[in-house]
């Protein structure tokens, strides 16, 4: 018999936050808390990528189409993606 968890993780991708994803990273946005964050175009089903990430909880930055973003690590805590497996 299986359980609900492992019926779940089989259905749909594996949903972490931005922050959790290392350099070089691909993903799609699942969801986001911050309304700023939406109006900068991380809306879901928007492709991103993880370019570079400062140590100690410093800012990550993050491809979306053309553009280069800086994120806090609280906000890249809160947006929820689906990473992207080559």
């Amino acid at each position: 018999m299986e359980t609900q968890h492992s019926m779940r993780s089989q259905s749909s991708p594996a949903v972490v936050s931005l922050a959790s994803l290392g350099i070089d990273q691909d993903a799609v946005v699942c969801a986001t808390a911050h309304r700023r964050l939406s109006e900068l175009g991380f809306t879901p089903g928007t492709h991103v990528r993880v370019i570079a990430k400062a140590w100690f909880r410093g800012p990550i930055a993050v491809r979306v189409g053309s553009d280069t973003f800086a994120l806090r690590c609280h906000e890249a805590q809160d947006l929820m993606v689906a990473p992207i497996t080559p």
